[in-house]
């Protein structure tokens, strides 16, 4: 119940961007007959779709009669919508805020500022996206290089084992023609011998 007698003047009502999601809402104005002690002034705001809400001041301050109020208010809900101002039991529908200079600046400041986030948060990960990709390479480069190390270090075994092999054989092929030319030797040196006999 409104105290008797109790009337409020608006002086100052404006909304101020504080960042793409939410703005300032200042309240000034002079409370007549107001109880001496009331509790802190409160927002009522309905947006464009129907949602009611309130909110309680960020800062607020009443001193002979004089009010002076400010309320962080989601921007979705305070673009297009219905304020009323409840104080010293008192509900007091708004008029439309007053303009603020630089606002629609600061408004596309702040998106901008958003964009540019978001533009950030997708180079740093493009970037972290790179730098993996370039350690997986490298990686593979260093696996690619070790295989290749490994494969020449097996050709290279395979290559002497086939030259000890061969080594080995020819080894054997030489001592067998030698001992086939100390037999034709021995044999040739037999049937002369013999031949020689007969002939004596």
């Amino acid at each position: 119940m409104s105290p008797r007698g109790a009337t409020f003047e608006l002086e100052r009502f404006s909304l101020t961007p504080v960042t793409a999601d939410v703005v300032l809402v200042e309240i000034a104005g002079r409370l007549a007959r107001a109880p001496a002690r009331s509790r802190p002034p409160r927002l009522l705001v309905e947006s464009e779709s129907g949602t009611r809400r309130e909110h309680a001041p960020v800062a607020s301050r009443l001193e002979a009669g004089e009010l002076l109020a400010s309320f962080n208010v989601p921007a979705a809900d305070a673009a297009g919508g219905e304020f009323a101002l409840a104080v010293g039991g008192l509900l007091l529908d708004l008029p439309p805020p007053d303009p603020v200079a630089g606002a629609d600046r600061t408004v596309s400041l702040a998106r901008e500022l958003n964009v540019l986030r978001q533009e950030m948060t997708a180079l740093r990960q493009e970037a972290g996206d790179i730098r993996t990709a370039a350690d997986e390479r490298q990686a593979e480069d260093e696996r690619a290089r070790r295989d290749a190390a490994e494969r020449e270090a097996d050709a290279l075994r395979a290559a002497e084992a086939r030259a000890e092999e061969a080594e080995r054989l020819a080894g054997e092929r030489a001592a067998l023609a030698e001992q086939a030319a100390a037999e034709r030797v021995a044999e040739a040196e037999r049937v002369a011998a013999e031949r020689i006999a007969e002939a004596e």
